[in-house]
């Protein structure tokens, strides 16, 4: 189950669930292909994918990167009669969960490459992809919560040992996490 939102105080389900891959983001290919063998579950990046277009091979989404420690105790609306059972029991609109929680990744501050790679997957299974484009985008909600969209392409380099490889079966996730704002808006 994937919670968005202020998981703090009211987070809420989305349905239908998104599509999250992991991803690492890298200068090089080569540091794209390392960064993904080191890191650890839980500690990499998360790309949430809002489109895909099979022919041109194109992907369009937001990046998120983990928050605090992990899991975390959230509070989020509640799913289901059990949940909401639940809620009703402790006089409460909300219900108390740990879940792993993501926050907006800043590519431009983070990056100085002006179209870096990415790699999607596991070590096992992964594709290479360059980050053609960094757009922000601006919502209207308390504080202006600023939203950058990632649109990247297959990369078919050669010279990335191991860069055609398919990412692995199953892609989801089969432990909660959440997606929120960098910085909680009071008022």
């Amino acid at each position: 189950m994937i919670y968005e939102g202020h998981v703090f105080y009211g987070g809420r389900a989305s349905f239908p669930a998104p599509h999250l891959f992991e991803i690492v983001i890298a200068e090089t290919p080569e540091e794209a292909l390392d960064q993904l063998k080191r890191s650890k579950e839980h500690s990499r990046l998360l790309f949430r994918e809002d489109g895909f277009d099979p022919v041109s091979m194109v992907r369009r989404g937001r990046v998120y990167e983990p928050h605090g420690s992990q899991p975390t105790e959230c509070h989020v609306q509640p799913v289901g009669e059990a949940e909401l059972d639940e809620a009703r029991r402790e006089n409460s609109s909300v219900v108390r969960k740990m879940l792993f929680c993501y926050e907006r990744y800043p590519l431009c501050s983070r990056v100085s490459s002006r179209q870096p790679f990415a790699a999607i997957g596991t070590a096992s299974g992964y594709t290479m992809w360059r980050i053609v484009s960094n757009d922000r985008t601006y919502f209207e909600r308390p504080c202006g919560v600023e939203s950058q969209l990632f649109t990247i392409q297959r990369f078919e380099g050669t010279n990335v040992r191991g860069c055609r490889r398919r990412l692995g079966q199953g892609g989801g996730r089969s432990t909660p996490c959440c997606l929120s704002p960098k910085q909680p808006c009071h008022g």
